[in-house]
C-alpha cells in the first residue's frame, strides 16, 4: 500500500492521480492537509496529530511507500516564505527533507519519496505542472 501526504489544494487533484498512475500504484491513501507535509514541522500540536494520523495508516494499511508532495504557490507556506520567496524551491526541498527523516525514523521499514509540484507563473491561482522528485 502506498500513502501520499500532500496539500489539499484542489488544483493537485488531478496532478496526485497522475502520480499514482506514474508510480504504478492503484488506490493509495491519501493524508491531505493544508501544506501536506508542512504540517509536520509546525507547531507542537499539528506535529502530533500528523503522526497519530501517519502512524494509524502505515500500522493499520501495511503502508510500504509514503510519498510527501509539497507544491510551489501554497498557501499554507506563504508565511512561511515571507522574504525567501525566490527561494521557495530550497525551502519546499529542506522541509521535505527534514519530513522525511522524521517519517523514516518512526517506520525504518517504509520507503519515503519526495516530490515537489512546480508553479507555471502565471494569473492566479496559478497552474501547477507534473510532480518531480526529488533525491534527498
Amino acid at each position: 500500500m502506498t500513502l501520499i501526504v500532500s496539500c489539499a489544494d484542489g488544483r493537485l487533484r488531478e496532478l496526485l492521480l497522475a502520480l499514482e498512475t506514474r508510480l504504478g500504484v492503484d488506490g493509495a491513501d491519501r493524508l491531505l492537509v493544508p501544506g501536506g507535509p508542512l504540517a509536520f514541522l509546525e507547531d507542537q500540536r499539528a506535529r502530533a496529530t500528523m503522526i497519530e494520523w501517519l502512524d494509524l495508516l502505515v500500522r493499520g494499511h501495511t503502508v510500504e511507500l509514503v510519498c510527501l508532495v509539497a507544491h510551489e504557490d501554497c498557501l499554507a507556506y506563504s508565511g512561511r516564505l515571507e522574504g525567501l520567496a525566490g527561494h521557495e524551491r530550497e525551502v519546499l526541498e529542506r522541509d521535505l527533507m527534514q519530513v522525511k527523516a522524521l517519517v523514516a525514523a518512526r517506520h525504518p521499514s517504509v520507503r519515503v519519496e519526495c516530490f515537489v509540484v512546480p508553479h507555471e507563473p502565471g494569473p492566479r491561482p496559478g497552474r501547477l505542472t507534473t510532480p518531480e522528485r526529488v533525491a534527498l
